[in-house]
């Protein structure tokens, strides 16, 4: 097919032009620090791909170790231990990240800490590939922190300046060569379409496009076209042929029904389309899709013939997209009703597209997030996609917006016609505070809302608020020097409006506190002091109710600004105020408990930097019992915070000599901190390792010497590869946990230090030996819930099992129920799960079933729920097994 000659995977056409960008990438390779990264970013269709495989290629002969780094999230990778990752004998490391910029932001960072880049003698490129440089940045920032030299590089156009139609004619004459070699036809005189000096003709893959058009439209005798948007609906119809010509060739070869080539091209159009939405999926979650977007008797069938056209790049995928990018994007754009094109739409594709979107549909997350980064791609460039389709959609789903992260949210932003309505809904759905792979966008959209409302903001409270919104997202995102000006202004703005006007000083006050909150992050600590004083003052002289939870905050603030700036005895007396004023809220309120849980465990750290153990014991034993109640409701949001305040608890009590109690509380630590560093080590490997470190210390003070090591040996084992990647940080730490393991493993007889457990000291909350292991199982089970919505079936089920393993040595009947039902659908995703599926969902219907004979209502519907799974699984179970396309 001629699309397929356009893959830059496939390599048709030799490497030709770009050689002063080569160049540079070889001078970048080959040069100074030993950990480097570079982003290449341009258009889509400009090259960068075809560049980065032309340097993976040259370094492979130069004997470098060369690595594809895939995000891993709804795609289907390779088994692991498939890939050779050993780097023995390397002269150095090239690690190439396509579509960096979809990668999430906490993605990115995880993959900058993995130990394959922190060799300490190997020279390492990280050479990140993408369209745009907004989240540039925050992942430089990343990768600063495990001190990686940093550069960007826009690939220009093609042929810019003097001389720049004959670099184009070289590269169109080289594509020319080179197809015509591969489908047969003599090249010489084969002309382009359209005049190469116009400014569509700048991208690689636009000359390619040309070259290919002329070389096939002189096999077929077909007129070739000399536009773009012609171009590209010469191969779209080459593409409708080629399922054309499949089907009417199988047709007449078939000996009976349902042997061979058996799509029509009609439903072919149709399973193309869900494709370039969907990108490359695991058969169950295919199959899923196709059923309810295409609809088919047979979807096995139709995902075997469209693998057929479409080859899966991955053995066992599923729904391989249209290729290049840019033409899936064309394709969707001219697939949807209302452009003027040469090329019919079709009026099944938006109903296709609601249904793909529906908020309890069966696309994944990942799929999601994929089509709405090629919408709003093909809505840069197709006028019809955006008002007719996109922003409608967003208009009633803005949540679709977050999906595919920032890069698509800052693109949305400055789309062309996209209405202030639209743009207000998908705002509406931000989260309060901040969110890492969310804060980039939502600042872009916030701005975007702030210049067009500002100027025609009528009423003095109406440009305040706007202000005091932009100036925080601003902050959380990180775009500090933005942030300060516009933080200042809404002072400003609120200074000016009438003091009577209803929530003004607690308007004001926020305003105070987030301007200290952007000085204290541009390590102005002084002005941050000076500000958020200011902002207790606001706040405190007016004394309401609706003033009194930003007061709290507004304290709490303060006191760590206070101790960062070493005022330690008053950043106590000032925590005092924030603990007691959100005492006061929580009484209430029990949505204030957080705020109450945070600032008690500040104060138990700043008691414990003055030296008054027994108090910090109480500050952060009270933390530690709301804690524990929010990690039960709520584990994936506050058993880190469970986790931290178990892990200072322990400290404070070993400061005070009572030793068993610290190793009690420890072990706690660190069986929920190794449940968090399962599911996202980047976060949570230094937390494990410092709790690691400080049960070691507290097992060998209290003379169990076994446990010592086992947890020494481990904390070191983490910090040796965390001091790979950030030497500053973390190798000061791992020279003294070594030193105590050393001296532990020479000690003569590993007698028991003979401080022991001092009477009397605060009460200390203690928690049942079981809360720890129930909310790391919650945990568990969260993290399988989510894989399957992702489509990835055997993380899911590895995950799941694991998470009924932990249940059933609790005896969590109800969990153990739910988590039982999971692990069947994680099953089901499986070509091959149909009978363990059967085996879960069994075990799940009895276990409610005893459970709904003693409370039909509460669990009534989950028991409706697993017998449907059960039916599900034993049709599975009994009928032929799914086909991998």
């Amino acid at each position: 097919m001629p699309s397929r000659m356009l893959n830059a995977r496939f390599q048709v056409v030799e490497f030709t032009g770009r050689q002063e960008e080569l160049c540079a990438l070889r001078r970048w390779r080959d040069g100074e620090p030993r950990l480097a990264a570079r982003l290449l970013h341009g258009p889509g269709g400009q090259g960068k791909t075809r560049l980065a495989a032309r340097l993976a290629q040259e370094s492979l002969a130069r004997d470098w170790k060369v690595v594809s780094a895939t995000l891993g999230q709804g795609a289907v990778l390779p088994p692991p231990g498939s890939q050779d990752l050993r780097v023995e004998g390397a002269r150095g490391l090239l690690v190439v990240v396509d579509y960096a910029d979809r990668w999430p932001l906490s993605a990115l960072t995880w993959l900058s800490s993995n130990a394959l880049l922190h060799h300490p003698t190997l020279r390492t490129r990280v050479l990140l590939l993408a369209r745009g440089a907004d989240g540039w940045p925050s992942v430089r920032a990343a990768l600063a922190q495990v001190q990686a030299d940093t550069s960007a590089h826009l690939l220009e156009p093609l042929g810019e300046g003097e001389g720049g139609v004959d670099v184009r004619a070289r590269m169109f004459r080289a594509a020319r060569d080179s197809f015509a070699a591969h489908v047969g036809v003599r090249a010489a005189g084969l002309e382009p379409p359209g005049p190469l000096a116009h400014p569509d003709f700048g991208l690689t893959l636009a000359l390619h496009m040309a070259a290919l058009v002329a070389v096939d439209a002189a096999a077929t005798g077909i007129r070739a076209p000399r536009d773009m948007a012609g171009l590209t609906v010469y191969l779209l119809d080459r593409e409708h042929l080629h399922w054309r010509i499949r089907y009417e060739d199988a047709g007449r070869e078939r000996a009976g029904a349902g042997s061979g080539f058996a799509t029509p091209p009609e439903t072919m159009n149709r399973t193309v389309f869900l494709a370039a939405l969907s990108g490359p999926l695991p058969p169950g979650a295919g199959g899923g899709l196709v059923r309810s977007v295409v609809g088919c008797p047979s979807v096995e069938r139709l995902l075997d013939d469209h693998a057929v056209c479409y080859p899966p790049a991955e053995s066992g995928a599923v729904l391989e997209p249209l290729y290049p990018d840019r033409l899936a994007e064309d394709f969707l754009a001219l697939t949807l009703p209302g452009h003027s094109a040469d090329y019919p739409a079709q009026a099944w594709a938006r109903p296709a597209l609601d249904v793909f979107a529906a908020a309890d549909g069966p696309a994944p997350p990942a799929s999601l997030a994929r089509a709405m980064t090629f919408l709003v791609s093909a809505a840069e460039r197709w006028p019809h996609v955006g008002p007719r389709h996109l922003f409608p959609l967003l208009h009633d789903r803005p949540w679709l917006a977050l999906t595919a992260g920032s890069t698509v949210l800052s693109a949305l932003a400055r789309l062309d016609g996209v209405a202030t309505a639209v743009l207000e809904n998908v705002a509406g759905c931000f989260p309060a505070d901040r969110h890492v792979d969310l804060d980039l966008g939502m600042a872009a959209v916030t701005r975007e809302l702030a210049d067009r409302q500002l100027p025609e903001a009528g009423q003095p409270t109406e440009r305040a608020d706007r202000l005091l919104t932009l100036g925080y997202r601003l902050w959380q995102a990180g775009l500090l020097s933005e942030a300060l000006p516009v933080a200042r202004d809404a002072i400003a703005a609120w200074q000016a409006v009438d003091p009577r006007a209803p929530g003004r000083s607690r308007f004001l006050g926020t305003a105070w506190t987030n301007l200290g909150a952007v000085l204290s992050d541009l390590g102005r600590g002084p002005e941050a002091v000076a500000a958020t004083a200011r902002a207790v003052e606001v706040l405190d002289a007016s004394g309401g109710d609706a003033e009194a939870a930003e007061l709290g905050k507004a304290w709490s603030n303060l006191g760590n600004q206070l101790h960062q700036v070493r005022r330690f005895d008053e950043a106590v007396t000032v925590t005092r105020r924030a603990v007691a004023v959100r005492r006061r809220l929580a009484s209430s309120d029990r949505q204030q408990l957080p705020g109450l849980a945070f600032s008690l465990n500040n104060l138990g750290l700043q008691l414990a930097d003055t030296g008054d153990h027994a108090a910090a014991l109480a500050s952060v034993g009270e933390a530690l019992g709301i804690y524990y109640r929010l990690a039960a409701d709520r584990p994936d949001t506050y058993a880190p915070d469970l986790a931290r305040a178990l892990h200072n608890q322990g400290l404070y009590l070993a400061r005070s000599g009572r030793l068993e109690e610290a190793v009690a509380a420890t072990h706690q630590a660190v069986a929920l901190r190794r449940s968090l560093a399962e599911v996202n080590p980047a976060a949570f490997r230094s937390a494990l390792a410092r709790s690691l470190r400080n049960l070691g210390q507290f097992c060998h003070a209290a003379g169990a010497t076994t446990e010592a090591t086992a947890a020494l040996e481990e904390a070191v084992a983490l910090l040796t590869a965390l001091a790979a990647a950030d030497p500053g940080r973390f190798e000061a730490e791992l020279s003294a946990v070594q030193r105590v393991l050393g001296g532990l493993r020479t000690s003569a007889s590993g007698a028991a230090n003979d401080a022991g457990s001092s009477p009397g000291g605060p009460e200390v909350v203690r928690l049942d030996p079981r809360t720890a292991s129930l909310v790391a199982a919650r945990l568990t089970v969260r993290r399988g819930h989510d894989l399957i919505r992702a489509g990835a079936a055997d993380p899911a089920v590895r995950t799941l099992t694991e998470a009924v393993r932990m249940l059933r040595s609790m005896s969590q009947m109800a969990e153990l129920a739910g988590a039982l039902s999971l692990l069947a659908s994680a099953h089901l995703l499986s070509d091959r799960g149909a009978a363990a599926a059967l085996v879960a969902a069994r075990e799940s219907v009895l276990l409610h079933s005893r459970l709904a004979a003693h409370d039909p209502d509460a669990f009534g519907a989950a028991l409706e729920t697993a017998r449907a799974i059960r039916a599900t699984a034993a049709r599975a179970a009994s009928g032929p097994p799914h086909r991998a396309g």
